[in-house]
C-alpha cells in the first residue's frame, strides 16, 4: 500500500512514538504481539517510508490502524492555525488526508 506525503506525515507522527504504539497494542496479557516486536516494526516502517508498505502482515496492519486511531496531531491543529503556526489550507489538507487514510485503512479492517 502506498501513502501520500501528508498521509505519511500523519502515520509517522504516531510511529515516532513507537513506545505508545507498543503500549496500545500490548496492553493486555492476551496480546498477539510483543512490546519489542511492535517497537521494532514501527522503526522498520519509519525507515521504509510511505511507498510499498506491506499490509498483508497482521502486525503491520495493527500498527497502521493504531496510527490512525491514536493520532494526536489533530488535537491542537485549530489552535496552531489561530496563532499562525500553520495555514488553514494546510490544516484542511491534513483533514482530507486523514479521511483518505480512513478509507485506505478501512480496506483491511473488519469493523
Amino acid at each position: 500500500m502506498n501513502f501520500t506525503g501528508i498521509e505519511w506525515d500523519i502515520l509517522s507522527h504516531r510511529l515516532e512514538a513507537c513506545d505508545a504504539v507498543a503500549e496500545a497494542l500490548c496492553d493486555d496479557e492476551d496480546s498477539a504481539f510483543g512490546f519489542d516486536e511492535v517497537e521494532d516494526r514501527c522503526r522498520e516502517l519509519l525507515d521504509a517510508g510511505p511507498t510499498g508498505v506491506d499490509t498483508t502482515d497482521a502486525l503491520t496492519r495493527a500498527i497502521i490502524v493504531d496510527c490512525c486511531e491514536g493520532a494526536t496531531m489533530f488535537t491542537d491543529m485549530e489552535d496552531a492555525v489561530a496563532v499562525g503556526q500553520i495555514t488553514r489550507g494546510k490544516m484542511l489538507a491534513y483533514f482530507r488526508a486523514a479521511r483518505s487514510l480512513e478509507d485506505k485503512v478501512g480496506t483491511f479492517v473488519n469493523r
